[in-house]
């Protein structure tokens, strides 16, 4: 349509060192942002997260705009390749600047965040169907699971599931449907739904029906102290007595 779309480049004035520190920030400030708002309860929340998330990339860009930002090494490059004739950029500092600085910055990022919250390197136990719980019977999968649902422990829920888990949860009053599959994502759900549940003092289950044959449990709860009018669960076991498949109903006051 006859408009030219920029890209990345060091701004006219702008020190070595200006630029380093301004790729590397951004690119800190945009992984944190991803962190807390993609991988955290929020993230569950999809209208709440997408204007957040665009928020900080467009902080990124308005703070950090000294050199552009990239915060992509590659974009950078090919921006320079195509700007310069198709010539890839010979100069060191443009690699110290668009890639040595944003990724030592994501490390740090990465880092911070998994100690802060004590994931990936720094996890201290990561549950999964071989971590020696093993309840050996409904019954005693119920009693866990009951346990530390009360308790508000998604790493003591999530010992109860497998990597093959789902959990299909719907709501009633949006409408909307989430599934999660696999240990991450259904500590994230469980995560999701402890913070919803901030009074546990209204907390009832006047129906928890167990069957043993069909390994299958049916209960009903509800907990107007946190806004839940009533909620339906049906969990499914394989025969090592984990939890293969819950479908969770809820409907809010």
């Amino acid at each position: 349509y006859g408009v030219t779309i920029g890209g990345p480049g060091i701004a006219p004035g702008t020190t070595f060192e200006d630029a380093v520190w301004s790729e590397g920030a951004a690119t800190f400030v945009l992984l944190m942002g991803i962190f807390i708002f993609c991988t955290t309860w929020i993230g569950q929340i999809y209208p709440v997260k997408q204007p957040i998330v665009a928020a900080v990339i467009r902080g990124c860009i308005v703070y950090f705009g000294k050199t552009g930002p990239a915060i992509n090494p590659m974009l950078g490059t090919t921006w320079a390749f195509y700007v310069s004739g198709m010539v890839w950029p010979s100069d060191a500092s443009h690699y110290i600047v668009y890639w040595l600085a944003p990724m030592l910055a994501a490390s740090v990022a990465t880092l911070l965040w998994s100690c802060f919250t004590l994931t990936g390197p720094f996890e201290p136990h990561r549950p999964s169907h071989d971590d020696g719980h093993a309840p050996g019977s409904l019954r005693a999968t119920w009693d866990h699971h009951y346990q530390a649902f009360g308790d508000k422990s998604a790493m003591e829920v999530i010992k109860d599931y497998t990597e093959s888990s789902i959990l299909i949860r719907y709501d009633s009053a949006t409408g909307k449907k989430t599934e999660a599959v696999g240990v991450a994502e259904i500590r994230a759900a469980f995560e999701a739904l402890f913070h919803e549940l901030k009074d546990l003092n209204g907390l009832k289950a006047p129906v928890i029906e167990l069957d043993m044959t069909s390994r299958t449990v049916y209960q009903v709860w509800s907990c107007p102290t946190s806004g839940i009018k009533l909620a339906t669960d049906s969990f499914v076991m394989d025969e090592d007595f984990k939890i293969i498949r819950q479908y969770l109903t809820v409907e809010h006051k």
